[in-house]
């Protein structure tokens, strides 16, 4: 695939770089890195900027090329810590804000977002004017979630997490199938493709991608068939900074 010959990939391990683990076994190996003093906000912050930095690294690589001007990010996240992550890359890609044009949906509230860590870093984002922000919590709201996709040459999906199972609500159906719908632009998703099951693999409506950076191994559901496997494209692994 064009897309993916060429692509920067220092500092990732390709996804047989380590072995998947199920949802259980990463709970405890992070539970294990807190017991060594590795916070859940510390992981969250390099899970972030290791999503950051991937783009940075192929910013011209995934430019439109009939667009000389900034390149355009819309980062989509839920109220989890899957959109913790997300509040965090935005945050460093606003760093090179000279490069990027960085625009950020919460499908949800902000008083809906409850884990702690991921409440932390989106109060932090509110204070960054670079990024523009906007809650998209109904169908009505759709109208300017579409506007922002048409226009974006790369898109960050970290609507659903290792928790998810079953099929999503309405709204965030509808926006996972208006992401598939546009063939233009780079899609990278945030741990696994949003609607993914990430034990079985099983999905009704999941995001397919171009590239799934997931943290510290893969997921079992993302390997465990071919279909599952082909939804992430392509799968490079970040450091976290938790030992094996």
């Amino acid at each position: 695939m064009e897309l993916q010959s060429g692509v920067q990939t220092s500092g990732f391990l390709e996804v047989d770089g380590r072995q998947p683990v199920t949802v259980e076994k990463m709970k405890q190996i992070e539970d294990k890195g807190e017991e060594f003093g590795i916070s859940k906000n510390m992981m969250m912050e390099v899970a972030g900027s290791s999503l950051a930095l991937f783009i940075f690294q192929n910013a011209n690589h995934f430019r439109d090329k009939s667009n000389d001007e900034k390149i355009r990010v819309l980062l989509v996240a839920g109220t989890g810590n899957n959109g913790g992550d997300t509040f965090v890359a935005a945050r460093h890609l606003a760093y090179w804000n000279e490069i990027f044009d960085i625009s950020l949906v919460l499908l949800g509230r902000s008083e809906d977002v409850n884990a702690k860590e991921a409440n932390l870093n989106l109060q932090i984002l509110h204070k960054i004017p670079a990024v523009k922000m906007e809650e998209v919590y109904s169908d009505l709201m759709i109208a300017s979630f579409s506007a922002m996709l048409n226009i974006a040459e790369v898109v960050v999906v970290g609507i659903f997490g290792t928790g998810f199972k079953g099929e999503p609500r309405l709204l965030q159906k509808n926006v996972i199938e208006m992401i598939n719908k546009n063939t233009r632009a780079v899609k990278i998703s945030v741990d696994l493709p949003s609607g993914l099951e990430a034990d079985s693999g099983d999905s009704k409506c999941v995001v397919r991608s171009d590239f799934t950076i997931t943290m510290h191994a893969p997921k079992l559901g993302m390997v465990a068939k071919k279909e599952s496997r082909n939804l992430c494209g392509r799968i490079l692994i970040a450091n976290i900074g938790v030992p094996v």
